[in-house]
């Protein structure tokens, strides 16, 4: 069960190898959110038909509710006889012999596994009990493990989409690998990937100071800001494949541990050409205004000169 990472996966190798080990017909492994509500129901020994006659999963209000409320395990000879349980659902497979632990991890509780139905009608051992415990501990563990990486995959994912949705270039440096993680934007703006060992060489030659020249060695703004500098609205030029330079915009900033040491450092490329174009823009209006002052004040004169 701690050959997984995926959840899903995990959960239900949970379930299917208590079942074996303690020969249970039956078994179910309940996981709840912080606040109690059941999240995820995985079970073993009912056919995907069979769940689908059931219905929806238990909502925590019987016997199952009680036992994920109490923390501790719970063995019995009828589960039916107990005074908080509230019975089957109609298709429900007929259960007598109970056996649920609770898992948890570091004093969070995770979930609770449920047996039932131990082969030749045999009643639950204290054995049985004491192997779960022992048994429930490591999957706590391997759950605990699986959550974790769901939580760190949903947030690299939803960094990706913040990254590529962004109209500016950014490009990532990891320092203790060096390498690079850039956007669409990025790769657009340099026509080229950055995913190969070699690519931080060549952002190094596409990047430009302003006047064209090659920027000196470790003058880089990725290599400034992994040395901790801040670098903010600074003009460079990228040299596309094909000769023809586009202005950038560049900050860039480390990206720093727990320790305040940079671990990592990321760059923001913003177009600069709508920005020259319409300066250019003003400029040539700013030129046709004076030119047009010009013209009127030479009329203005010639004017004068006639009334004169």
């Amino acid at each position: 069960i701690t050959s997984s990472l995926e959840l899903p996966a995990v959960l239900q190798g949970v379930v299917d190898a208590a079942c074996n080990l303690t020969e249970a017909r039956y078994g179910a492994l309940l996981v709840f959110d912080a606040s109690g509500r059941v999240q995820e129901f995985v079970t073993h020994g009912i056919t995907p038909k069979e769940r689908e006659r059931i219905g929806e999963p238990p909502q925590g209000l019987g016997l199952l509710g009680w036992l994920q409320h109490l923390q501790e395990p719970l063995r019995l000879s009828d589960l039916s006889q107990h005074p908080r349980s509230v019975g089957f659902p109609a298709h429900h497979p007929p259960m007598k012999t109970f056996l649920g632990v609770p898992v948890g991890h570091g004093g969070e509780a995770l979930g609770n596994l449920y047996l039932t139905e131990k082969l030749e009608g045999e009643e639950f051992t204290p054995e049985d009990e004491g192997l779960l415990l022992l048994f429930a501990a490591q999957a706590a563990v391997a759950i605990r493990n699986a959550r974790l990486h769901r939580q760190v995959e949903m947030e690299r994912r939803r960094l990706d989409a913040i990254l590529n949705d962004s109209p500016n270039g950014m490009v990532y440096i990891d320092k203790a690998t060096g390498q690079l993680q850039a956007n669409g934007r990025a790769e657009e703006m340099l026509e080229c990937s950055l995913g190969p060992p070699e690519s931080m060489a060549l952002l190094e030659e596409r990047c430009r100071a302003p006047d064209g020249a090659p920027i000196p060695q470790g003058g880089h703004p990725l290599n400034r800001a992994l040395r901790g500098e801040l670098i903010a609205g600074e003009e460079f030029l990228i040299i596309r494949s094909n000769g023809v330079a586009l202005p950038v915009l560049c900050s860039a900033s480390p990206i720093r541990d727990s320790e305040g040491q940079a671990m990592g450092a990321v760059i923001r490329f913003r177009d600069m050409t709508p920005m020259k174009e319409a300066q250019q823009h003003i400029e040539e209006l700013a030129a046709e205004r004076g030119r047009l002052l010009e013209v009127a004040e030479q009329e203005r004169q010639r004017l004068e000169a006639l009334i004169d």
